[in-house]
């Protein structure tokens, strides 16, 4: 009968502790994690306030070539957490049930999603977003269908 109680009890103590991991943000275990994005990055044929907002970072690092230090990282980089970290969130979308998209002001999406289905569909619905312009390209160029963008001639 002991082994049963010991059960139940590592049972509940699973139950519970993942319910709490489930309705608490996100953990970060990265000790440090940094990036920066090139000019264009956004992957649109519009151009907006993120298309062109990282320049400064990425400029000062390139110049600073193979002399990057550890105090370069603060400076040149951004934070890459996983969620929005302290940032706060400047647009929110919820495309379906289950799938909520938060943006940050580099324009990063953050996703939350219930299930792999959610997460795929955001996936592909942030991807569509912010690339429309390459998958179109992508995938007229494999069907060998360019003209229908670039007309006869291509």
């Amino acid at each position: 009968m002991p082994r049963a109680f010991v059960a139940l009890g590592l049972l509940v103590a699973t139950a519970v502790t993942a319910a709490v991991a489930l309705a608490a943000s996100p953990k970060d275990h990265a000790a440090q994690a940094w990036n920066v994005l090139p000019p264009g990055q956004a992957g649109s044929v519009a151009f907006t306030k993120n298309s062109t907002d990282q320049i400064a970072l990425y400029e000062g690092l390139t110049l600073r070539r193979d002399r990057v230090t550890d105090a370069d990282l603060r400076r040149y980089f951004k934070r890459e957490t996983l969620g929005l970290g302290s940032e706060k969130a400047v647009r929110t979308e919820r495309p379906r049930a289950g799938v909520t998209i938060t943006r940050d002001r580099w324009g990063v999406p953050h996703i939350k999603a219930q299930s792999a289905d959610d997460l795929f569909f955001a996936q592909g619905y942030v991807m569509a977003q912010d690339r429309l312009w390459q998958l179109e390209m992508w995938r007229r160029w494999r069907e060998g269908r360019l003209a229908e963008i670039f007309g006869a001639a291509a």
